[in-house]
């Protein structure tokens, strides 16, 4: 094999290599996406369970 050939050996894996790593990036941008709004979702839940819960004043401590 001469220089031209080994070279072009070398720039197929590359490419090849560029696609898997562009495969696996748009992969973890979905599940990036999906994760947030999960997160969203949860904070919101959140919210709104601590918007129904009494608060300290309308709670008398456990001794009285």
């Amino acid at each position: 094999m001469d220089n031209t050939e080994n070279f072009e050996i070398k720039l197929a894996y590359l490419e090849d290599y560029m696609k898997q790593l562009n495969e696996v990036v748009l992969e973890q941008f979905k599940q990036i996406g999906k994760l947030e709004s999960e997160q969203k979702l949860l904070k919101n839940q959140l919210e709104e369970l601590t918007d129904q819960l009494p608060g300290p004043e309308s709670t008398k401590p456990p001794h009285y």
